[in-house]
């Protein structure tokens, strides 16, 4: 009777297992994702100062093909509020699209932090990285003296005496979901996606403005007070973990 009572026990603590072991990796997999989200909303606090920063978010959707789930991080490009600051080489994009900037390296960046300063050759560059600003015809541009830079509401950028220096390239891209980010300011598209660029006339630049993070304060305080969801996942990976234990205790004694 009692090896009748001992294999009743295997067979119900096996089921159970299974059921048991479907419900952690469920809770798991959900866990892990209450875990990215709260990493995202972290770095959402950290720059939700920081120029041009565009908001990260988490989204998971299924595989049409496999099922599996997946989770990824993508940004959101709505625009930020711009700041009052009446320097010459802080510029903002009202409308679509972003500066367009280069490493010197062949790749195009873009972004809509639009602090720059003049570099020792001359040439307009980002205050964070160092990249260089384009014109329309993708060349470095460059001034003689940027305290004299006028750049009027279409991009042209004027020296002192009048004259048209250049047009500073604003771009917009077909397709967001293909933007590759370098750091959530700067982003780039891979060489197979290059004819998703093309030239935006959609704008207004500002001069004597830059434009800061678009996260969404209200929202994020509120969304980093809400752990019910991650705390729910964790109480019951380890309420299963405790049945485990104790189904077993009770078949080990038999």
């Amino acid at each position: 009777m009692k090896k009748v009572f001992s294999l009743v026990c295997s067979v119900c603590l096996l089921s159970f297992c299974l059921a048991a072991d479907y419900t952690i990796n469920n809770a798991s997999q959900a866990l892990s994702v209450s875990e990215l989200q709260q990493g995202v909303l972290m770095e959402n606090a950290v720059n939700i100062k920081t120029p041009g920063y565009r908001a990260v978010k988490i989204v998971s959707y299924s595989d049409r093909n496999s099922a599996e789930k997946i989770v990824r991080k993508v940004n959101n490009f709505s625009p930020g509020p711009l700041v009052l600051t009446n320097r010459l080489l802080d510029l903002a994009i009202e409308g679509l699209g972003f500066f367009a900037l280069s490493d010197g390296n062949g790749r195009t960046y873009l972004t809509r932090d639009g602090r720059f300063q003049v570099n020792s050759d001359l040439q307009v560059v980002s205050v964070a990285g160092g990249f260089m600003l384009l014109d329309e015809s993708g060349a470095p541009i460059s001034l003689a003296n940027g305290a004299d830079m006028k750049v009027d509401n279409k991009g042209y950028v004027y020296n002192s005496d009048g004259s048209v220096i250049a047009r500073i390239k604003v771009v917009n891209v077909t397709d967001y979901n293909k933007l590759r980010s370098v750091n959530n300011v700067v982003f780039y598209l891979e060489i197979e996606d290059s004819e998703l660029m093309y030239a935006s006339d959609d704008f207004i630049v500002r001069q004597g403005n830059y434009e800061t993070s678009n996260v969404d304060y209200t929202k994020l305080m509120v969304d980093l007070a809400d752990k019910s969801q991650y705390t729910a996942n964790t109480q019951m990976i380890q309420t299963r973990l405790k049945m485990l234990d104790s189904l077993n205790g009770i078949v080990n004694q038999n």
